[in-house]
């Protein structure tokens, strides 16, 4: 009787000591895998914003947000949203609401009023890194309505 309540008191001090020493050996490796995973939201999250930019771009130029809704003077930020997307990253994937806030850009104000020049904050939820947004600028130019050469 007494060999084997030894015995059972070696195993369990047996398995304690492997359970201490592969603690730091199992540690190290997670957390590199942690900061790994951060890393690849951080830069999915610059590539998302580059592409939010863009298609900014494209909706400014196409004319898809009108003129008169685009931030004045009196009025200085005007918000708008964008549909969401998936973010993959390898083995993970989110889905990403967008949003961006057009803001009038009082420093640069130009004589003529054909021309705007708005920073741009783009904004994800839920936020992919340490950043509250991703701002970039933009100017647009208002369409004029051209004249028919027979009418004037």
């Amino acid at each position: 009787m007494q060999k084997r309540s030894f015995l059972l008191l070696e195993i369990l001090i047996a398995l304690s000591l492997i359970g201490i020493c592969i603690v730091p050996l199992v540690s190290r490796p997670l957390e590199l895998l942690q900061a790994e995973n951060k890393i690849l939201w951080e830069m999915e999250g610059e590539r998302l914003a580059d592409w939010t930019y863009s298609e900014i771009q494209i909706q400014l130029f196409k004319n898809a947000i009108p003129w008169e809704k685009l931030p004045t003077k009196e009025k200085k930020k005007v918000d708008f949203s964008l549909p969401d997307i998936i973010a993959n990253i390898p083995g993970k994937e989110r889905r990403i609401k967008r949003h961006f806030t057009l803001e009038y850009d009082l420093g640069r104000d130009v004589e003529a009023q054909s021309y705007r020049l708005f920073k741009v904050q783009i904004h994800f939820t839920p936020e992919l890194n340490k950043k509250k947004g991703y701002e970039y600028q933009v100017i647009v130019r208002k369409i004029v309505e051209q004249i028919n050469p027979k009418e004037a």
